[in-house]
């Protein structure tokens, strides 16, 4: 195994603050005390604060202590230069940037030294090469490289510099690498390779960023950079390969902003990546970073080299994202932003995500197509709007792909005697094709006599697929009477597979269909805002959450939420609104929005699950009489589905979210105290897990909520008065909040 310090980003510079220097002693404290064992350095520029030669006298003498404490030699540490190791003031008078690739090809195909290095890096060349004892390369981007090697692995670090043209805050699509500075045929492609710059590939010319990508997608297998102060994690794919790239945050930048570096840990086709953070409170220390890679609180992630061969990797440390990609997947369930349908691949482990808080940390993760592909029956186990049924979707359309004729039933639909099952099956398929079944909704206690001739008759289908309920529901067109209960284990005797919120990396993937990728500040600040304000509101990170918010970010720029009900609010407001809601005479947004919630509402008191087109027709004939209003049914409807708020199955149709089922119900709720009256005496609030929630987040009186809550003693009511006192708090501050403005 080798190990590898990944540092970026000091600014070291005269009159350094204390905390600065703090910085530094505590990294020569941690790895004092407790990594003996670091085998190479990599340093991903930005060393001194601005390219002066007083500035590297600074950081000679940390580096002389990282040096010594590290016990690394100096044939082992790779440094490239950052934006702020360039004298800015040398660099005014050279051309701003180059204009094309055949100026590329002239600039840095010279045999002699780039004017920009020699003059805008000079210090930085001049203590690069007195403290390695090697030569800075001036004559062209790939200034050096090292190799380090331990027992049976090899790891070969390439120092690119991409600050050759750095100058003022215009930096972005001014930078150029020049192809004529990378060189294929160098490369020792047996080997681990890593490369090393200080900005994102995308901070390139867009003609240079074209064959950097290729190069580092075809020769390496991590590339290593710093420059946006902030760890982070991320694969890309290409026709021509696929790279992991790693970001280590910045060693200062400031207290009140935070600080990182990572350990790579590199042991046959794998890496391990552990991210470290600074804290000062009780004292100063770098800790193991445990945000970094989702919910789970693990403190390092495995990534597959792409490059390795992956079978002789454990299946233990494989994610989803080292599998190649499947073929691209749609459906009419899907969230659509700017035309295209918005798809993450599920998140599949062997555990239930309540596994990681009874300590079980130790967590395999799987990819969905290699199990379709694989297990001919299988069980996965899916919380309420953790993507169920896109994955009953995805399944569906994997089994068409490879001639399979795939249907999805729901397991209420499916008839539970042989006789009728029987002739169930044989309407359901053509004759003598190869079938997959997927059941969707399944439940153990509801469907036991059901599942039970499903497993009789399994040498029929040439795929089954049993998706089961992880809790109990309430979502519209969802509800059972049965427990939810989690299972011990799967029908088909084998392992079960749970899905699990999205991480951090997933969660980017959602971002960049929504954002556009090429502004990397504006995705990485989605992914945190989102990642940050649904924990600490206890919203799980599911793709339809993760969805409505980051949708609601692109909209509004930002967005501060006070609980769940806010966001929802929002993301119905924007997904229903039209431009022609502005008009007076027109049936508007605030309309819409009220007819569904009645309507939602009286289908709840009804006790139906589901609607027909007929019933909503009824309705709206209905609330017009009362309401005094008139609008086109359909065309309500039809808006309703294009939103994706609802969806239809056959003629029936239902709510797209659990979460939506109970706002829209609450909602109509408090709309009156009369009607708030009538749904708490009848007990209503205790079927519905979250329509307390909304009611008192919306009602203009919640004191029957609460005179509701204090006749009730138990522990469960003493928690969620206690979580709604909170809501109401926060809607009288915001409402004096409004009236001060």
């Amino acid at each position: 195994m080798i190990r590898i310090l990944h540092l970026s980003d000091f600014h070291f510079k005269k009159d350094m603050k204390f905390d600065h220097s703090q910085t530094q002693r505590a990294l020569i404290e941690f790895l004092n005390r407790y990594e003996s064992d670091i085998d190479g350095i990599a340093i991903t520029g930005d060393v001194a604060f601005s390219g002066q030669k007083a500035e590297y006298a600074i950081a000679s003498d940390f580096f002389d202590k990282l040096l010594e404490v590290s016990k690394v030699k100096s044939d082992c540490v790779a440094i490239c230069p950052g934006n702020h190791d360039v004298d800015r003031n040398k660099v005014q008078d050279l051309s701003r940037t180059l204009s094309s690739v055949e100026d590329s090809d002239r600039y840095f195909a010279s045999k002699n030294d780039c004017l920009h290095i020699r003059e805008g890096q000079g210090a930085f060349a001049e203590w690069y090469e007195e403290l390695l004892g090697r030569k800075f390369g001036k004559e062209n981007a790939v200034s050096g490289g090292v190799t380090v090697k331990k027992n049976e692995v090899t790891v070969n670090l390439l120092e690119v510099n991409t600050a050759i043209f750095c100058r003022d805050d215009s930096d972005h699509g001014n930078l150029w690498v020049g192809r004529s500075s990378l060189d294929n045929d160098s490369i020792e492609k047996t080997e681990i390779n890593l490369a090393l710059t200080h900005h994102p590939v995308d901070w390139l010319a867009d003609i240079d960023a074209t064959p950097v990508r290729a190069f580092f997608a075809n020769n390496f297998d991590l590339h290593l950079r710093g420059h946006l102060h902030r760890q982070d994690y991320e694969i890309s794919e290409r026709t021509t390969g696929q790279t992991l790239s790693i970001a280590s945050g910045a060693m200062y930048q400031g207290t009140e902003r935070p600080r990182g570096f990572n350990i790579l840990c590199f042991d046959g086709p794998s890496v391990e990546v552990f991210p470290y953070c600074y804290v000062e409170d009780p004292q100063p220390a770098w800790i193991p970073d445990n945000s970094r890679f989702g919910v789970d609180g693990e403190t390092s992630k495995k990534f597959l080299l792409h490059r390795k061969n992956s079978q002789n990797l454990p299946q233990s440390v494989v994610t989803a994202k080292s599998f190649p990609k499947a073929t691209p997947f749609s459906s009419d369930s899907l969230i659509v932003s700017g035309g295209e349908p918005i798809f993450v691949m599920p998140r599949i482990c062997d555990r239930p995500f309540t596994s990681v808080m009874l300590g079980e940390i130790k967590v395999t993760e799987f990819d969905l197509v290699h199990l379709l592909n694989s297990h001919p029956q299988i069980q996965f186990e899916v919380e309420i709007e953790h993507g169920g049924t896109v994955l009953a979707e995805f399944a569906k359309q994997q089994f068409e792909q490879r001639g399979i004729a795939a249907e999805i039933f729901r397991a209420a639909d499916i008839p539970n005697y042989e006789a009728k099952f029987t002739k169930f099956i044989e309407e359901s398929y053509a004759k003598n094709s190869k079938k997959a079944l997927i059941i969707d909704g399944f439940v153990s206690s509801d469907h036991k006599r059901m599942i039970e001739l499903v497993v009789q008759k399994k040498e029929e289908f040439e795929n089954l697929v049993v998706i089961s309920k992880g809790s109990r529901s309430s979502s519209f067109g969802e509800a059972h009477a049965g427990s939810g209960e989690a299972h011990a284990g799967s029908i088909f005797d084998e392992q079960m597979y749970y899905v699990w919120p999205l991480d951090r990396s997933r969660l980017r993937e959602v971002a960049v269909q929504i954002f556009n990728p090429q502004f990397e500040d504006e995705v990485h600040g989605a992914v945190e805002k989102t990642y940050s304000d649904l924990l600490a509101l206890a919203i799980p990170i599911t793709p339809a959450n993760a969805i409505m918010y980051l949708l609601i970010l692109k909209a509004e720029g930002d967005f501060v939420p006070l609980d769940r009900v806010s966001i929802i609010q929002k993301f119905v407001s924007e997904s229903l609104h039209r431009a022609s809601d502005q008009t007076t005479t027109s049936f508007g947004l605030r309309d819409k929005i009220d007819l569904l919630s009645k309507f939602v509402f009286d289908c709840y008191i009804r006790g139906k699950t589901t609607f027909s087109a007929k019933d909503w027709k009824e309705f709206c004939a209905s609330y017009m009489d009362t309401e005094f209003v008139e609008f086109d049914h359909e065309d309500i409807l039809s808006q309703l589905k294009a939103s994706r708020l609802i969806s239809a199955s056959g003629t029936r149709h239902y709510l797209r979210y659990a979460f939506l089922y109970d706002f829209l119900v609450g909602m109509t709720a408090a709309s009156s105290p009369a009607t708030l009256e009538s749904f708490l005496s009848g007990g209503h609030h205790r079927r519905l897990s979250k329509v307390v929630e909304v009611i008192a987040a919306l009602a203009p009186d919640a004191a029957p909520l609460l005179r509701l809550m204090r006749l009730r003693s138990c522990a469960s009511c003493s928690t969620i008065l206690t979580i709604n006192c909170r809501n109401l708090a926060q809607n009288i501050w915001r409402s004096r909040l409004t009236r001060w403005r």
